[in-house]
């Protein structure tokens, strides 16, 4: 197969848009004649953006079909608008990377010939998802990332494509970010002044699950131990934060005089602010992949999600997490009640793996 138009869709979420950018660039890189477009949500519709071959950029009317003041008219009307869009494009091959029956759906009614997806089981597909797909492709490999989202994502690509998939992964800088505000600029300046050129060393507190979420008051530790380490010492630490956020994250800064929140950032100026940055500790979240695309030192923070299938990996990754039988469940709400998983974690642990890093 040596197709001439591709659709790529996966509308969400902002983590897995940016898990699915190997497998684009891969799709780039071997098919360079080839228009390959995406399918997005709107609310992450900037995302593929940030990849330069990406030719056009479908939006999903996701907050449209949400939006209860519409009819119910005014909602299949913007869902039609939006099938009728791919329909004009004639595409040879869809790539479903989303596995849900949402995703299937627009794959089937987008007309292409091929219409690729990972076979059900597990976390690869859902809700009748290969009913609607006619390639369905089942990874089987001894490869230790094997069960990476990334690695999986990168495999559906090359053989829906029909190309030999990669059998290693170095990892790299995959995106070069905008420059970003003058704001982002003039706040990294400061920070390289107040902490004397030290390093500036980006945490993430927040996640968008409770059980994925290391407590403020963990954070605040962690940032004590950074004054104890000869290393730390004299690092400043940026807390990334987004709405409904601040004032967690001025409650974490205001316990330290090098610790400071960052300027307020749409998710493409994340990358921007990363990107200024010597490492980033982070919770199961889009922050920890955009670092990892940026190819930053990161530490990776995991309670219930399983770090087998989500976390960054290569020797500029550390992971953070505990040992417990109920580990992993992969659930938003802990079925024990408690999320000893995530709250048990010690600081200690964290730095631990950051200074395993090489941020020297």
């Amino acid at each position: 197969m040596n197709p001439s138009k591709i659709l790529i869709i996966r509308l969400s979420a902002a983590g897995d848009i940016i898990l699915t950018f190997p497998a684009c660039i891969f799709l780039i890189k071997n098919f360079p004649e080839a228009k390959i477009d995406w399918a997005v949500d709107e609310r992450f519709s900037d995302l593929p953006g940030l990849i330069a071959g990406v030719n056009k950029k479908l939006i999903f009317p996701g907050k449209t079909l949400k939006n209860k003041s519409l009819s119910a008219a005014e909602k299949i009307k913007a869902a039609w608008n939006f099938i009728k869009e791919i329909r004009r494009e004639n595409y040879d091959l869809v790539i479903d990377f989303q596995g849900l029956f949402k995703s299937g759906l627009i794959s089937f009614l987008s007309g292409a010939k091929v219409r690729a997806a990972l076979a059900p089981g597990g976390h690869d597909s859902r809700e009748f998802n290969h009913w609607l797909n006619n390639k369905i492709i089942k990874i089987d490999s001894d490869n230790p990332i094997s069960s990476k989202i990334l690695y999986r994502s990168l495999n559906l690509a090359a053989r829906a494509a029909g190309a030999v998939p990669p059998e290693n992964f170095t990892m790299e800088k995959l995106v070069v970010p905008p420059a970003g505000r003058a704001e982002i600029g003039l706040f990294f300046e400061t920070l390289r002044h107040k902490s004397k050129n030290g390093k500036i060393i980006a945490l993430n507190p927040f996640t968008n699950w409770p059980t994925k979420t290391w407590p403020a008051e963990k954070w605040m530790e962690l940032i004590r131990e950074f004054r104890r380490e000869d290393k730390l010492k004299n690092s400043a630490a940026v807390i990334l934060w987004g709405p409904a956020e601040k004032e967690t994250a001025e409650k974490i800064a205001a316990s330290d005089e090098l610790t400071f929140i960052s300027p307020p950032t749409s998710l493409v100026e994340v990358f921007s602010v990363l990107e200024r940055c010597d490492a980033v500790v982070s919770g199961d979240s889009f922050a920890l992949h955009a670092a990892f695309v940026l190819n930053k030192p990161v530490a990776a923070i995991f309670g219930a999600s399983d770090p087998a299938r989500c976390a960054p990996f290569g020797e500029k990754t550390a992971l953070a997490t505990q040992k417990l039988e109920c580990q992993h469940c992969f659930k938003r709400t802990c079925p024990l009640g408690s999320c000893d998983c995530i709250k048990n974690l010690q600081a200690v642990d964290v730095l631990k793996a950051i200074l395993s890093l090489d941020i020297a």
